[in-house]
């Protein structure tokens, strides 16, 4: 009795200490086995996109081309550090993060701040391109009217139309920003169709963008300057004849006209250019090496797995959806969308400790006797029954293999303790793990045991004994060896 008590002590302690440093280490390592063994296993890379239909992220491991919605818990396991992929990304429409789950989250404002600007200006329209030097100017207003009697009108009449070309685009049927924002995510969609790579595609957009920029500049040095002009012939003294008079009457006219207000909004907007080319080119055309693989952008490299835990860390996708009218260049439809999603990367080890409770079937019985008489009358020990399996509850730790063999079924070690008081044994075995069998999972095993059943000591059958007092008190535990089969119920 004193050895099984010692052997349970012992077997209580030990359990004791593998499920405390389990818990102790992560949240995850006490869960279920379910969670590991569904949870992709990665090599080198996991490619993540959104989907607007799930309106949720998706992946494939490593080179896979199939994209699938990402687990429930978000665990994924890799031996090895990750890069973290957006395939054929277009900036222009999507943009995503990667961040450490317990760093402050910002919101979307660090994604696109460039874009959203110039998108709250997507109805502003944008000017063709303008004479770009003073001599052109020049040459401008004295064409306009070479022979004309009145030359200060001819000259206010020629800034009309050059304000007008720099700060409108003058008659001709100026775009919008949103058609040129179009026009530049179109062309990255365009690069990759035709094979480029990512960072020649979205170039391409930069390019694009630059030439926009420049154009822009210039038409707002040509309206500085006709501003500029103006506030000078206003400030001047009452004209003294009607050919000034009638000069300053137009230029009064644009000045009440209000150009700086518009100025002012294509100075913005030309910023917003300028931070949004920046943007593109510093975080996608510049770094090719170290930034893509392939036509697919790394949101993230080097993401390592902890040991016996699991890294959290935060994707934040925001996707820019808009449509544009052909043929006014309006903005007709306009949405961000977009979400977070967790992800938690494990270190693979290839067994994973869980901890159940079972009922084991076992070569171990107790066996029970009593008294009967000789042919002398004298009375002696007889055997009551001799059981040839027993049936106990157990507490087992198995060890699940993670060894990609399917989502039914999966190889284990196990080892374990009966709960009975009279066939106590130790447990060591192997066997498989069932899935989605009755309302949870199952799990079969065997092996050898090496019990303590409650037995005779010193006396056998037939022996003399005073009574049932005297059978009692021989009772201990006596040290057999055994097998067992085990079902696994409970986890």
């Amino acid at each position: 009795m004193a050895l099984r008590r010692a052997l349970i002590r012992r077997c209580a302690t030990s359990a004791l200490f593998v499920s405390g440093a389990a818990v102790g280490s992560t949240d995850l390592a006490f869960a279920q086995a379910r969670d590991l063994l569904d949870a992709p296993q990665l090599k080198s890379r996991m490619r993540v996109q959104w989907d607007t239909s799930r309106n949720g992220l998706v992946f494939a491991a490593d080179d896979e081309t199939t994209f699938r919605p990402v687990p429930a818990k978000g665990l994924f396991l890799s031996k090895a550090p990750i890069a973290l992929t957006y395939p054929r990304i277009n900036p222009l429409r999507v943009q995503a993060h990667f961040a450490p789950a317990e760093a402050p989250d910002r919101g979307r404002e660090w994604i696109a701040r460039p874009l959203r600007t110039i998108l709250g200006m997507a109805l502003f329209a944008t000017p063709v391109t303008p004479m770009s030097s003073r001599d052109e100017r020049e040459l401008a207003r004295a064409e306009l009217a070479p022979n004309d009697t009145c030359r200060a009108q001819a000259v206010a009449m020629s800034d009309v139309q050059l304000l007008a070309r720099a700060l409108y685009g003058g008659g001709q049927p100026p775009g919008t920003v949103a058609q040129a924002l179009d026009g530049w995510r179109r062309t990255i969609d365009a690069g990759y169709a035709a094979g480029k790579s990512g960072p020649d595609s979205i170039n391409d957009a930069v390019d694009q963008i630059a030439r926009f920029e420049r154009d822009l500049g210039t038409g707002l040095q040509t309206a500085a300057a006709v501003i500029e002009r103006i506030d000078g012939e206003t400030a001047k003294a009452a004209p003294a004849d009607a050919c000034e008079a009638a000069a300053r009457y137009v230029y009064e006219g644009l000045r009440l006209a209000d150009p700086r207000g518009r100025l002012q909004q294509l100075v913005a907007l030309r910023h917003a250019v300028a931070d949004l080319r920046r943007t593109l080119f510093e975080t996608y055309v510049a770094p090719v090496g170290s930034a893509w693989t392939g036509t697919d952008f790394k949101i993230a490299s080097d993401i390592r797995p902890l040991p016996g835990a699991s890294g959290i860390a935060v994707v934040r996708v925001a996707r820019f959806d808009f449509g544009v009218d052909e043929l006014s260049g309006a903005l007709v439809s306009g949405e961000e969308t977009g979400g977070a999603t967790a992800l938690r990367l494990r270190k693979l080890a290839r067994f994973t400790p869980e901890f159940g409770i079972g009922t084991v079937i076992s070569s171990l019985a107790r066996p029970s006797y009593g008294t009967s008489r000789n042919g002398a009358g004298e009375t002696i020990v007889a055997g009551i029954d001799e059981p040839r399996f027993s049936v106990h509850p157990a507490f087992l730790v198995n060890f699940v293999c993670l060894c990609n063999t399917g989502p039914f079924v999966a190889p284990m070690l196990q080892v374990g303790v009966t709960t009975s008081t009279d066939v106590f044994a130790l447990l060591s075995g192997a066997g498989i793990r069932l899935f989605a069998a009755g309302r949870g999972d199952v799990a079969i095993g065997g092996g050898g045991m090496l019990g303590w059943v409650k037995d005779l000591k010193t006396l056998r059958e037939n022996d003399l004994v005073g009574g049932t007092k005297d059978i009692e008190a021989d009772i201990a535990a006596r040290r057999r060896r055994g097998w067992y089969l085990v079902v696994q119920y409970k986890f």
